[in-house]
Order: C-alpha cells, then structure tokens, then sequence
C-alpha cells in the first residue's frame, strides 16, 4: 500500500477506550476539530470516524468470546459497518467487506523497525509512515492513579512511537488525564530529581512548540507570557446527584477505615471525596453510565491533585518553620516523606 497523499500535513485525532476519551468529546463541544478520527476497536460503537484501526483478526469478535465486553456490540457493528471506512487489521475477512490489511511491510521497511505490541502502536506508526502534521490522543489511559493494581500493556510501545512521532516533526497531543507521557502528573513532578527542591523545575511547550523550563515560583509570571491555557472542567452529566441549592440536606452513613503504620494517602481520601461528591443512578442507562464514570474519573483526578498539592504546601511552610527555629534535621525529614 503506497502512502495516502491526502494524510500529509493534516490533524488526527486517535481515540482509545479509556476514561480519558471523554477530553475528545469536551473537545468537539469546545469547536475542536480534525481532518481525520480514527478509532480503535469498540470506540466506533460511540464515535463517528474515518479510519478503524482492529488489528486482531475479526474472528476474535465473531468466532469467540476472547474480546470480553467489546465482543458483543463488535459482533453486531462489523459485518454491517460502512466499506467506504476501512478497518486495518491483520488480515482479510468476507464477513466483514470493510476490513483492509495493515501496511504491515511498508510500514516496517520504511520506520525500520517492528515494535508492534499494540494496536494504538500501529495507528501511530500508520500515521508517522503517511506523514501526518499531528495527532492528538484521546482514550490512552494504560494505568489510572486510582488503582494501582490495573494497568494495561502497551504504554511502552505507545511511548516510543510517540518519540519517533516527535522525533519526525509530528506534533503530539495527549489528554491530561491521561497517565500517558506522565500527562496526568502534576507539572512539578516530572522532573526527577528536581521535583524534590524546595522551588522544583517545571517544563513546558508553548504554543509554538519551543520547551519552556523555569522555576515553580516562576510559574505564575510564565502563563501570561506564554499564553498557558487551563483546562476547564465541564458540566456533570446526568445521572450524578450533584449538591444542589434546591436538595434537603441527609444524614449519611459514617463509615470507618483503618490502617496500619500511619494514614491513609491522598489517593484513599480522594476517592471518599469523590462518593460523597457524585454518586452514579443504579437505573443510568450504559451510555450514560459510562460518560458518568469518566466524569467520576476526571473529579477523581483534579480532587487528588489539589490535596497532594495542599499537602506539599503545609510541609514546606512546616519545614520553613522548622529550619527557622533550627531543626533542620526534623525539616528534612519532613521534607522527604
């Protein structure tokens, strides 16, 4: 397959399963927009697009149960699914007339290299091969702050094509929830090393892509020359039971949790923030549900992060103090904790 012409130079927006996809659709409501959406697998049940990227074979949807969740409304999309939009997998299948073969060898010969671990791989390798200008990701999430016992493979792979992506003079956005490229970790703690100074280094692109690199102090004064822009929070979407104006106030059930050697941590008290802030309808129909559970993600995010920087805030104003009345030693241990 020769390159597509048409690709070079224009904007993609890539979109994955994860929580963090409901960025795409704030973006889209906020007048985003691209030349092209591909979508991987089960994310053309939810989004329109121009390209499917499905590299296991259809049978996996068809013949088994292997794809778990995804494999019922694959089975109900693929054989009817528009031929005009191809779905790249790794080979042909009459049941599904809009399967096309990934470029495998071209794009192999022409990167000159096959760290092909997961199916985002591969559309970001397609679009590196046809030359796009940039890409955003949406839907990437790979791990989530919350449950440090899930996580999923291919962040690595993903990571690396992104670099060739870069590399290549391919501009490359990520959602900031997503734990892909550390975009949901807070700025001033990227810098390894540097993020355990008293005043740690930050690192950011403008908005021409040239890499700012200052102090947090100096932070404030860099948003107004650089033109750093916020991300705004959207409105919750039904069904959360928000605290309204117009809601009686209840007595809710106390609950206790303890542990062992010391508190809990940011992560335990941001979760109970997060019950006590929203819950989620038993009776929510599924595509509501699922767009109430990213926003559960998102609160979840922006909650954590503001209590890890409040508490990195009281421990350096405590460790000033302690250094000023000369427990230094006490300063710096409550400065490494």
């Amino acid at each position: 397959m020769s390159r597509i012409r048409d690709l070079e130079g224009k904007k993609v927006a890539i979109i994955g399963l994860g929580a963090s996809q409901i960025d795409y659709v704030i973006g889209r409501e906020n007048s985003a927009v691209w030349d092209e959406v591909w979508c991987i697998n089960s994310s053309i049940s939810v989004f329109k697009c121009d390209r499917v990227f499905m590299m296991d074979p259809a049978s996996r949807y068809l013949d088994t149960e292997d794809a778990g969740n995804q494999t019922d409304v694959m089975r109900r999309l693929l054989p009817n699914f528009d031929p005009a939009i191809p779905i790249y997998s790794c080979e042909l299948d009459e049941r599904v007339p809009a399967v096309v073969e990934y470029p495998i060898n071209d794009v192999i010969g022409d990167q000159k290299c096959a760290y092909l671990n997961t199916t985002v791989a591969y559309a970001i390798a397609f679009a590196l091969y046809n030359k796009v200008g940039h890409i955003d990701l949406y839907g990437m999430d790979f791990s989530y702050k919350h449950n440090l016992h899930f996580a999923e493979a291919g962040r690595a792979c993903v990571e690396f094509w992104v670099s060739r992506c870069i590399s290549n003079g391919v501009s490359v956005g990520c959602s900031p929830r997503s734990a892909l490229l550390d975009s949901n970790v807070e700025p001033h703690e990227r810098l390894y090393g540097y993020h355990r100074l008293d005043d740690p280094l930050l690192a950011t692109p403008d908005e021409d892509g040239h890499w700012l690199v200052c102090k947090r102090s100096q932070f404030t004064e860099a948003q107004a020359q650089y033109n750093f822009q916020k991300v705004e929070l959207p409105a919750a979407p039904e069904p959360y039971k928000m605290i309204s104006a117009n809601v009686g106030v209840e007595v809710g059930t106390v609950g206790v949790a303890t542990s062992d050697n010391g508190g809990h941590p940011p992560e335990f008290w941001a979760n109970r923030a997060i019950e006590q802030i929203a819950g989620i309808s038993e009776n929510a129909p599924p595509h509501i549900r699922q767009q109430a559970e990213a926003f559960r993600q998102q609160l979840y995010e922006v909650v954590l992060r503001n209590m890890k920087s409040a508490i990195s805030s009281d421990r350096t104003t405590l460790a000033y103090l302690l250094n000023s009345q000369g427990h230094a030693d006490l300063a710096k241990i409550l400065k490494e904790l």
